[in-house]
């Protein structure tokens, strides 16, 4: 299934060494001093997980030309992705992770043989999401502090990134969340040829997500107008305009420990307002777990000023992400089996049924977990006490 909704909490963000000023307690800190110091180490991690996905490409056109009709053979992709997944790659933490692929015909004490295909980086566009997904939360605050209009090229950027990497993701969480199922072996089987020959969408799409990261989009060279062509420009060149733009806040005196009850404060606010949505409403969840997935990458980020309630609501807010999510993969699974007219009837029926039943166990888990843990996210930021802000109006 979806791993996205699984992934580890970020560090700590580490005091930076600064002079005087800037050398205090984190929420005495300046908010632009602070926002650096946990915006600059995600920087790094999209560039590193964004070379990992272009790296992967490579792979996925190694396995996919293998077949003999010159046409890419969607039984051998399928199981070479299964494989990719039941294999040992590096974690995203392990050491070699992040490596930049080698040059041709260097040599490393881990490499395979030279006959066998690179390895499929699994995990690669599940970190550079996930990466994005943070920096797009720490920017929101940030809007304050180094000015909304400066920071709008670079969210545009994560945001149409993010866009575009949903189809790929979405077609790994589909193959995920379809090999958890228990069904009959004959519709088992059905079912894998059916996925087996989806490989075709996953290879596409990998493709179009690597065009994007090294700036090849389309019509990028008919644009003359310089916003026009900022829209297309690479990822990294925005993110290398937000690490000079670090340097030169918009406002220096707020205080981090002001920013970040505000931030959770409004997070919180937004989960609120949807959180008596019925669990049967697909598009509504879908929204729920965008927004506690914001609760809790902004309790993560602001962890060392919130101290023991961040790292509640940030606990909280993971469980119910992780329900959520799988929740999601599960209604995105039921979207497609209603339309695959291409698969057999009675595995079609055996599929629905199976999604069918998990989703309802998933959903009475999402209610259970939404009426236990809000009030737990309520107590430990202290809410009760504050007027609840209204939550902002952009859904970015």
């Amino acid at each position: 299934m979806n791993t996205e909704q699984d992934s580890p909490p970020a560090p700590p963000v580490a005091a930076p060494s600064l002079a005087s000023s800037d050398a205090a307690p984190p929420g005495d800190q300046r908010a632009a001093t602070f926002l650096a110091a946990a915006i600059r180490p995600l920087l790094e991690t999209i560039r590193a997980a964004s070379a990992r996905v272009i790296a992967s490409g490579a792979a996925a056109t190694t396995s996919g030309s293998s077949s003999t009709s010159g046409a890419p053979n969607a039984s051998s992709d399928a199981s070479s992705d299964a494989s990719s997944d039941a294999s040992s790659d590096a974690l995203p933490d392990a050491p070699g992770a992040h490596d930049p692929p080698a040059r041709p015909g260097a040599a490393h004490p881990t490499d395979p043989p030279a006959s066998s295909a690179p390895a499929l980086d699994t995990e690669a566009v599940h970190d550079l999401r996930v990466a994005i997904r943070r920096l797009r939360t720490l920017l929101h605050p940030a809007r304050t502090i180094f000015g909304r209009k400066r920071l709008r090229p670079v969210e545009d950027a994560l945001r149409r990134d993010a866009h575009a990497t949903s189809a790929l993701r979405d077609e790994e969480a589909l193959r995920e969340t379809l090999a958890d199922l228990d069904l009959p072996a004959e519709a088992r089987r059905e079912l894998d040829r059916w996925v087996a020959l989806r490989a075709n969408f996953e290879r596409t799409h990998r493709a179009e997500v690597i065009d994007l990261l090294q700036g090849n989009t389309p019509g990028k060279k008919k644009k003359t107008r310089k916003k026009a062509r900022a829209k297309h420009l690479p990822l990294d060149t925005h993110l290398s305009r937000l690490e000079r733009r670090l340097d030169r806040p918009k406002r220096k005196r707020r205080t981090a420990s002001a920013l970040a009850r505000k931030a959770t404060l409004d997070a919180l606010a937004r989960v609120q307002a949807l959180s008596s949505a019925y669990t049967a409403d697909a598009v509504a969840m879908h929204e729920l777990r965008i927004r506690f997935k914001r609760l809790r990458y902004t309790a993560e980020a602001f962890t060392p000023i919130l101290g023991d309630g961040g790292k509640q609501i940030a606990s909280s807010s993971a469980r119910l992400q992780k329900h959520l999510g799988h929740l999601h993969d599960v209604d995105e699974a039921l979207d497609r089996a209603w339309n695959a007219r291409d698969l057999d009837a009675a595995a079609r029926a055996a599929l629905l049924a199976a999604l069918t039943s998990e989703r309802a166990r998933i959903a009475e888990k999402v209610s259970h977990d939404l009426a236990k843990e809000l009030p737990t996210i309520v107590a430990a930021l202290g809410a009760d006490d504050d007027k609840s802000p209204t939550p902002p109006s952009d859904a970015s």
